[in-house]
């Protein structure tokens, strides 16, 4: 659940009212007249675990005064279960600083994230010391990286990516690779063929087709009809984003109902698969737990 928070043309406190009521509360049922002790009670109102908010002129709305942006920062803090976007200009290092800084000041965060990726790859993710926030984003934007930033309770998420696509928030809050399964590894590559060993095959083979959508040099019908999409880089994350899901859901359900755990098409039988020395894979549910704690235990 993604609500855009639009105020740009929010110029008086009853056009910010009305702006909330349009884009989030009239959808729930309710109507805002204005209350931050009623606003609070609305952003509980969403049955997701987690749903997202994403404000646009923050700053430069006048409808809204500093002691309301402090008000309405603080109450979005009481709420976890919320993640609020801010996105940064597009510009150089001295005015998407002076926007953090003032998105901090509002926020007043108690931890900072930052999380780092490179096209699809996270490259890591660690806590930043609030001192080094300001040296640490000029660095990054200096070297070629986008900037994003979003606030979840009292802990403050820089999202720093390079190239496209560009990771959808979901998985920048996970700190996981956009497309897993590319470091799968296969143990004991010289031994026999079991059941974890399969799984980590089949989940390397999804992320190398799912990597193919992306080379320039790919001659698969997929590639062509990817490439002729022409997506920006937030809606190539996005798609990317669901056809990782569903390749990995698809390659859930055919291992299981390999394992006799689940129906395929509507039909569940028992089947043995068998290595090349002719020994059971799965003799008791081995490839079932393999699939589950393989790719389900690293979902977001």
């Amino acid at each position: 659940m993604h609500i855009i928070i639009d105020l740009t043309d929010a110029h008086t406190f009853p056009t910010v009212v009305r702006t909330f009521n349009q884009a989030f509360i009239a959808p729930l049922g309710g109507e805002w007249h204005g209350s931050w002790d009623a606003l609070n009670d609305y952003l509980s109102w969403p049955e997701a675990e987690h749903y997202t908010l994403e404000f646009r002129d923050w700053h430069t709305c006048q409808g809204l005064t500093t002691d309301d942006r402090v008000m309405l920062a603080g109450i979005l803090a009481d709420h976890p279960d919320i993640r609020v976007l801010f996105p940064l200009p597009e510009s150089d290092a001295a005015e998407q600083s002076a926007s953090l800084q003032r998105w901090a000041a509002d926020m007043r965060p108690l931890r900072w994230r930052l999380v780092e990726y490179s096209g699809v790859e996270c490259l890591g993710a660690s806590d930043l010391p609030a001192h080094e926030v300001d040296a640490r984003i000029r660095a990054l934007i200096d070297q070629g990286f986008h900037l994003a930033g979003a606030r979840q309770g009292q802990t403050a998420v820089l999202h720093a990516h390079e190239g496209t696509p560009v990771p959808p928030w979901p998985i920048v809050f996970a700190e996981r690779d956009l497309i897993g399964g590319q470091d799968a590894s296969h143990q004991d590559e010289d031994g026999p063929m079991d059941a974890e060993r399969l799984v980590s095959c089949w989940q390397t083979e999804k992320a190398a087709q799912l990597l193919g959508l992306l080379r320039q040099d790919s001659s698969g019908l997929a590639a062509a009809q990817w490439r002729a999409l022409n997506l920006s880089g937030e809606q190539a994350g996005q798609v990317l984003a669901v056809l990782d899901q569903v390749c990995t859901d698809l390659l859930y359900t055919l291992l299981l109902s390999l394992d006799g755990a689940a129906a395929a098409g509507g039909e569940q039988h028992t089947f043995e698969v068998r290595n090349e020395q002719g020994q059971n894979l799965s003799p008791c549910g081995e490839l079932e737990a393999a699939a589950y704690a393989l790719l389900m235990e690293r979902q977001p």
